[in-house]
């Protein structure tokens, strides 16, 4: 059961921060910061944001596989 939630969450919040950190969904007070701080955050958020997917596959992958 823990590897269905952990994967689901993975891939909500991974989806969530890709998208964010692509430019498809705003963040906060990203109007009241420059262009180097908004760039700086973007990269963060779709770093985080692989890297949570990538968190999702391997919970899906361990629940389907038997681990």
């Amino acid at each position: 059961m823990v590897q269905i939630i952990m994967a689901v969450l993975g891939y909500c919040i991974g989806i969530n921060r890709l998208a964010k950190g692509l430019g498809y969904l705003p963040f906060k007070k990203s109007l009241e910061m420059s262009d180097a701080e908004v760039t700086r955050r973007k990269h963060l958020f779709s770093i985080s944001g692989l890297a949570l997917f990538g968190i999702g596959v391997v919970y899906t992958l361990s629940y389907f596989g038997g681990d």
